[in-house]
Parts: structure tokens; C-alpha cells; sequence
């Protein structure tokens, strides 16, 4: 590939209690980040090696409700500063956001999304007010633009892919 992308995570890795949510250059984090999907700016000819960054979940900081066999977040409970939606909770996946399930997080600075979630209700988020960065994935279906209320300092948008990007072919 003359433009590579950074692999989209279909089910390959895995880490129990973990949510893969991007690659980085440095192993500890602290270089270039790339979402799933992202261009990777690699000169022909040269290998560029990408570390797995792994964000912690703690379900028990969740509240839910069952229904047709998924899992719907009706409240967080986390003091954390990287909140992390779990992919499963009971073997079924997490795929939607109540309205109001992220309410007066102060120390949430970070949501990280899944690829199992396609629905955020409007106001999923509110109140909280250090809360800067959005990790999500672009199988989302329904995501209004106010799922996030009174939050001051969101600012980054992460959209990571769930499928690899297709090569295109020049027929010209």
C-alpha cells in the first residue's frame, strides 16, 4: 500500500477487562496516536511499528437495563478520569446510551466508546464539566448532536473505523 492504515480491531485482539481504543508509536503512549482506520504517514520502503493502547473497564460503575438480548447504560457511577463503555456486560453486547447515562461525571475527562455501541440518546452526557475527549467508532447508526449538554470542554472527536478502509483502483 502506498497509504497505509492503521488495522481496524475485528475481534483479533483481545485483553480481558480492556477495550482496545488506538494504536501509538510508543509503547507507554506518549507518542503518535492513531484511531483505527487512521492514514499512516510511513515512506515507502520503511516499517513503522504500532503499539496497542488498552484502556481498563470497570462494569460495576455501570448501571443497565436488558432488552432484545443487549445491554442499554442507563447511568455511570465512575470517579475515574478515563471512562471506558464495556463491550459486554452478562455475555450481551453494550449497544445503546440513555439519555442522562453520563450525568455530573467531575473527574471524566474521557469517554471511550466501543464498536458494539450504535446508539447515543440525546443528552447521554451532561454536566460533566472536565470532560474533553470523545473516543467513538464509526459503526455508530444514531448519535444526535446534543448527546453532549453542559460539558465546557469537549474538544476531541477520536472516530475510529470498525472496518478497514478499501483500496481504491485509478482505472485512468
Amino acid at each position: 500500500y502506498f497509504f497505509p492504515h492503521a488495522l481496524a480491531n475485528q475481534g483479533q485482539l483481545r485483553r480481558e477487562g480492556y477495550v482496545l481504543y488506538a494504536y501509538n508509536t510508543e509503547p507507554d503512549g506518549s507518542g503518535t496516536e492513531y484511531t483505527f482506520g487512521a492514514n499512516l504517514p510511513v515512506p515507502v520502503g520503511t516499517i513503522e511499528i504500532l503499539y496497542a493502547q488498552w484502556a481498563p473497564v470497570d462494569v460495576s460503575a455501570f448501571e443497565y437495563a436488558i432488552s432484545g438480548g443487549t445491554v442499554n447504560i442507563t447511568k455511570c457511577t465512575s470517579d475515574a478520569e478515563w471512562v471506558v463503555i464495556p463491550e459486554t456486560i452478562e455475555g450481551l453486547p453494550v449497544t445503546s446510551i440513555r439519555p442522562g447515562a453520563f450525568t455530573g461525571l467531575q473527574n471524566m475527562t474521557t469517554l471511550v466508546s466501543n464498536a458494539n455501541v450504535e446508539t447515543f440518546a440525546a443528552g447521554s452526557v451532561r454536566h460533566c464539566t472536565n470532560f474533553k475527549t470523545f473516543y467513538l467508532c464509526d459503526n455508530i447508526k444514531r448519535i444526535p448532536d446534543n448527546f453532549c449538554i453542559s460539558c465546557p470542554e469537549f474538544q476531541n472527536l477520536r472516530l475510529s473505523a470498525v472496518r478497514n478502509p478499501t483500496k481504491m483502483l485509478n482505472r485512468g
